[in-house]
């Protein structure tokens, strides 16, 4: 993917947005055969969107080689995910808000991303 440009520190959401994708990175990283086991079964591309500004975008690819996340728009999610960030931020504490989230493509498939998520952080996947 082309680099993305580092986020102004004057704008609090993008940097949240950076800290989610580091973050994710992290429990991608501290558990590699997970998400290897998990892209070879089921890769996806998941995209996260805020359509009022596609600079808040970012998206998490999991494949045969593992999982990633990273900043901006991937030319060809397979499933997208748009709302505004509070919406976004809440989603990752286990928390939907109703009417403000729009799932573009198979909705399982965002839900499976999400529990994996989950699953990482309890239970430390090696």
């Amino acid at each position: 993917t082309a680099p993305v440009d580092r986020m102004p520190v004057d704008e609090p959401g993008l940097l949240a947005i950076d800290d989610q994708v580091k973050g994710i990175s992290f429990l991608m990283k501290q558990s590699p055969a997970f998400w290897r086991e998990l892209g070879k079964r089921s890769p996806l591309i998941a995209q996260f969107r805020v359509p009022a500004d596609d600079r808040s975008s970012w998206f998490v690819q999991v494949d045969a080689e593992g999982g990633r996340a990273s900043l901006g728009l991937h030319p060809s999610p397979t499933v997208t995910w748009e709302s505004d960030l509070e919406a976004m931020g809440a989603a990752f504490q286990g928390k939907i808000l109703p009417g403000r989230v729009r799932v573009v493509g198979d909705f399982e498939e965002m839900r499976a991303l999400f529990k994996a998520i989950a699953q990482t952080q309890i239970a430390g996947h090696s």
